[in-house]
């Protein structure tokens, strides 16, 4: 199954397996394992503690302060560290946490296929809204993108179909591997980057969200 699907190349297998490093390389993110600290936290207290480098962290709702914690955590299997979000509470209705990956537009190249993968697992989930992985570029003023959605979902009530019983509140593990993204063959590449956003139900939302091993690729 994993010869078959090629699984295994969806991932990073060390912390150097990057293309700024080298350009055999054609991971292109610059801290897929998240051995590195330093990034950016946007979420104006919301999120609290440690960031891994090369990554931003921003919110968009009513989040009060202190509702998220953020840590590294290292892996059991030697792959670096799993970034590790604990959501205590959400303010209001489909509050929204994203996580973007740094600038990559300088390591691509017109006409590049590019996707995205990463390992990603929520847990004791409540009011949970679905997540997702995707690939964002602009080239010569013009917006593309690809993503893997996992939205889990059965309508239940037939009345008010946007309720929170349309999302499975089950624990969701597994490798996100988004479609391919084909950069234009002509113009001005000015941003290329990859984001998770993950959406919540309200008051007594919560979740464990767990990342590791994030790669975006070159074909």
């Amino acid at each position: 199954f994993i010869k078959d699907n090629q699984i295994i190349d969806y991932l990073p297998q060390f912390a150097g397996q990057r293309y700024s490093l080298s350009s055999a390389f054609k991971q292109i993110f610059n801290n897929p394992l998240f051995t590195d600290t330093g990034g950016t936290n946007s979420t104006s207290g919301v999120v609290t503690g440690t960031i891994p480098a090369n990554c931003t962290i921003s919110k968009t709702g009513t989040w009060g302060a202190g509702l998220v914690t953020s840590a590294l955590v290292a892996r059991a299997d030697g792959f670096g560290y799993d970034w590790v979000l604990t959501v205590t509470n959400a303010g209001a209705e489909n509050d929204e946490l994203s996580i973007t990956t740094d600038e990559l537009a300088s390591s691509i190249s017109n006409s590049d296929v590019l996707y995205a993968a990463a390992e990603v697992s929520m847990s004791g989930l409540l009011k949970n809204r679905g997540f997702y992985l995707e690939i964002r570029s602009t080239v010569d003023g013009v917006f593309s993108n690809v993503s893997t959605l996992e939205y889990g979902a059965y309508q239940p009530v037939a009345t008010d179909p946007w309720t929170d019983d349309m999302y499975s509140q089950e624990n969701s593990v597994g490798v996100l591997r988004t479609p391919n993204l084909t950069i234009g063959s002509t113009g001005t590449i000015s941003s290329v980057y990859a984001r998770f956003k993950f959406r919540f139900g309200g008051v007594g939302s919560t979740a464990v969200i767990k990342i590791g091993r994030m790669a975006v690729f070159k074909n």
